[in-house]
């Protein structure tokens, strides 16, 4: 992992010029990381094939959409939205998951000469588990279909599935893995036990922080839209990176590679 993390630093570090696929949080959150980190000595841009942060099943408003368009502006970031579909046909990803090298990319509403690019679109890809289970019937546009009790539907029950994995109309947040982790091993040693399983709760608001670089932000939670100095102090700083080590005790893990 510590490679990792090395060969996309130098990577970066080596780039002039940094093409940023995708609207989502990843992409706005890496575009401004690097933009704060190494000012204009780099080139920035962003490119998202619809709007900035659109969530099929919690709509975002648009005044945090332009609020977070600003701020990655504001820091040297090139932004196009509703450019179509970078066409990334001929590119081949790295172990890094980086695409490396001076380059010509098109989308529909441009081009530009890049020296690296970084894809964060996710992934719809059927995963090898679930495509040598046979369970591709139990899909939903990627993910799996479950049960108010995360249970995988028209399985025998002993198989649940949270996270990202999972077909649930709620925006994807690490935040809300954690919840459904807690309960779904509640609900595991309540069907040892016999007992009744309990239901998740879908959260139904738009909730979202995505920091721009240590000190820019905006957060939209259940309809509330927040600025610089709350995103600043709860998540730009880190991310949330130590936390979400500490929940899996990697901590230490974490202070080796600093």
């Amino acid at each position: 992992m510590e490679a990792l993390f090395k060969e996309r630093q130098d990577a970066i570090a080596a780039a002039e010029r940094i093409l940023i696929i995708g609207g989502g949080p990843v992409g706005m959150e890496t575009a401004g990381e690097i933009a704060a980190h190494y000012g204009t000595t780099k080139q920035v841009t962003l490119v998202a094939a619809k709007g900035l942060m659109e969530d099929p099943n919690t709509p975002f408003s648009d005044k945090f959409k332009t609020a977070i368009k600003s701020k990655l502006e504001s820091v040297g970031v090139t932004v196009a939205v509703n450019a179509g579909h970078v066409d990334l046909s001929q590119a081949t990803t790295n172990d890094a998951g980086l695409i490396v090298g001076p380059a010509t990319y098109k989308w529909q509403s441009g081009e530009g000469e890049f020296d690296l690019a970084i894809p964060c679109i996710g992934s719809r890809i059927v995963p090898p588990l679930i495509a040598a289970s046979g369970w591709e019937d139990k899909l939903d546009g990627g993910s799996l279909k479950v049960n108010s009790n995360l249970q995988v539907d028209g399985c025998d029950g002993s198989v649940f599935a949270l996270g990202d994995i999972a077909a649930l109309k709620e925006t994807k947040l690490a935040y809300y893995a954690g919840i459904q982790a807690a309960l779904t091993a509640q609900n595991i040693k309540a069907a040892e036990a016999g007992k009744p399983l309990k239901a998740y709760t879908l959260h139904t608001q738009a909730t979202s922080m995505v920091p721009v670089g240590p000190n820019l932000g905006a957060a939209e939670m259940s309809g509330m839209l927040m600025g610089n100095f709350p995103v600043k102090m709860l998540k730009g700083k880190a991310l949330f990176v130590p936390p979400t080590w500490a929940g899996v005790g990697a901590s230490a893990a974490l202070a080796a590679l600093k």
